[in-house]
């Protein structure tokens, strides 16, 4: 990330929250989740310190397919003001990546929350995204019976669609058109 923002000319401050996480946490009970959902959370109130005093905007990171299947925090990462690439499916957010001529170590880096180590989306939801995209694509326009992909494989992306809807009703995708 050091490398793409001085590329970009682009000034970035770094602040660890470990220490502070762990006296914050300090006398409630250890669990895994929680805790990891809690640093995304702790992470957005701190981008928004920072926003508020720089009269700037919190810029999302997640795209189409992490909105869709609710793969994010509520009120952590999914916190922010926009999310401009939020109308793109993670395969294409990686097409533009390359057209855009970002370094491929970037484009090829696994999607993590970085709740703990190894944490990898691909691993938890249970499939490749070239394959959650081919079904959310299919999911979209209503076509998933005239598809190829196995019945399992389409279940366990629309009962993440549905189990997490809850998620996604606070959520304003950019859409300048």
């Amino acid at each position: 990330m050091n490398y793409l923002a001085r590329s970009l000319k682009i000034t970035i401050r770094e602040i660890q929250i470990n220490g502070g996480k762990k006296i914050l946490l300090k006398s409630l009970p250890k669990q895994r989740l929680g805790g990891g959902n809690f640093s995304a959370r702790l992470r957005m109130a701190l981008l928004y310190y920072f926003a508020a005093t720089h009269n700037l905007l919190v810029l999302g990171t997640a795209d189409k397919s992490e909105l869709m299947l609710g793969y994010f925090t509520k009120f952590g990462d999914a916190g922010a003001h926009i999310f401009p690439i939020g109308e793109l499916y993670k395969s294409q957010a990686k097409l533009l990546a390359r057209h855009l001529k970002l370094p491929e170590e970037i484009i090829q880096q696994k999607s993590s929350p970085r709740f703990w180590k190894a944490q990898l989306a691909e691993k938890e939801i249970g499939l490749p995204y070239h394959e959650i995209d081919r079904i959310l694509e299919s999911y979209v326009r209503n076509d998933l019976k005239n598809s190829d992909i196995s019945k399992s494989e389409i279940k366990l992306v629309t009962d993440m669609i549905k189990k997490t809807q809850h998620k996604k009703e606070h959520i304003l995708i950019c859409n300048p058109f």
